[in-house]
Order: C-alpha cells, then sequence, then structure tokens
C-alpha cells in the first residue's frame, strides 16, 4: 500500500496544492490548527482487492507438483519462484495435500514461507543431527 507523510511545520502557512485537497475533507478550524500548531498530514492509497493476471490458466495441484516440489527443495529461492505464481486458492490446496496446517486468516505470503518451510524441513533435520542423506 503506497503512503505518503507530509510534515507541516509551526506556524506555517499550508502549501495552495495541499490546502485545495484538505478543504475538501476537513473543516477551517481543523486546517488553522494544522496551521497554528504543526503537525502531520498521512495519505495512503488502498485497494480493496489485488489485480489478478488475466488469461492465467490454473495449477494443477496434484501428487506430481508435489514431487516438482521435493526435487527443488535444495533452494529456497527456486521453491519461491514456484510458489510465487499460485494463488491463495491453490496455495491452500496444496497446503492440504501436504498436510500442512494453516490459519484461515494467512496471507499468501505467509502460506509460501510455511510451505518452504515444511519441504525443507528434512534436510534442516538432517543437518542439525550431524547425519547426512544419502540419495
Amino acid at each position: 500500500m503506497p503512503k505518503r507523510e507530509i510534515r507541516h511545520p509551526v506556524g506555517q502557512p499550508i502549501p495552495p496544492e495541499l490546502k485545495e485537497i484538505l478543504t475538501k475533507y476537513f473543516s477551517v478550524a481543523e486546517l488553522s490548527k494544522l496551521e497554528r500548531l504543526g503537525g502531520r498530514v498521512l495519505i495512503s492509497v488502498t485497494a480493496p482487492y489485488a489485480v489478478r493476471k488475466r488469461g492465467r490458466k490454473p495449477v494443477e495441484i496434484d501428487q506430481e507438483f508435489v514431487e516438482r516440489m521435493e526435487k527443488a527443495r535444495n533452494s529456497a529461492n527456486g521453491l519461491h519462484a514456484i510458489l510465487k505464481e499460485l494463488t491463495v486458492k491453490e496455495l491452500r490446496r496444496l497446503s492440504k495435500l501436504v498436510g500442512q496446517p494453516l490459519r484461515s486468516n494467512d496471507t499468501a505470503e505467509h502460506i509460501r514461507l510455511a510451505l518452504i518451510r515444511y519441504i525443507q524441513a528434512e534436510d534442516v533435520w538432517q543437518r542439525i543431527s550431524g547425519s547426512s542423506k544419502a540419495d
């Protein structure tokens, strides 16, 4: 979400371009208080939904996809590249398929990180125990 913070110095008049915007949303008393005491104006732009990629074909989440991820498990960047293209719905389906529990309010990025940790967990435990896995 893009944000901008505008600091207004104490005792200075509000710049005309900013005053034009603020007069639409705030009273004259609030603007004079800002001029007299100074302060900050926060502007943020939020969109209710993410823009979807048009023409994208859904990814088939099946055992073959899981095997493809298992092969790429030595590279967190490789796994992230594979998972980056998936929607939240597909990530949830994949989590269910591999048995990774999720909270209902998990974000896509949190699900990706949880899946990467889950897929790489065996290698991590192999390193911790000091034994090496012979493939």
